[in-house]
């Protein structure tokens, strides 16, 4: 199964990525000053994930970028595809 994502889709779960990332942050702030709610709990392990995510996705639109200039490259010089 080929996925191909678009721009819209790539830049909103960037969105998602950052917001995991921030409640990761925020998380590590309230466990250094032992103030800690427990629905903050849940958002400690998320930074990986999201950083993970948005480095995937940075990465992905990269060489979808590259790609697409390749391909128009090859298109100009050798006068279209069939």
């Amino acid at each position: 199964m080929i996925v191909d994502l678009s721009i819209g889709d790539s830049k909103s779960l960037k969105g998602v990525s950052i917001i995991l990332i921030i409640l990761h942050h925020f998380a590590q702030f309230y466990n250094s000053v032992n103030i800690l709610p427990i629905s903050m709990e849940v958002f400690r392990g998320c930074g990986i994930i999201g950083c993970a995510m948005f480095f995937f996705l940075s990465a992905y639109g990269i060489e979808k970028a590259k790609m697409y200039t390749i391909n128009q490259g090859a298109r100009t010089a050798w006068g279209g595809f069939p």
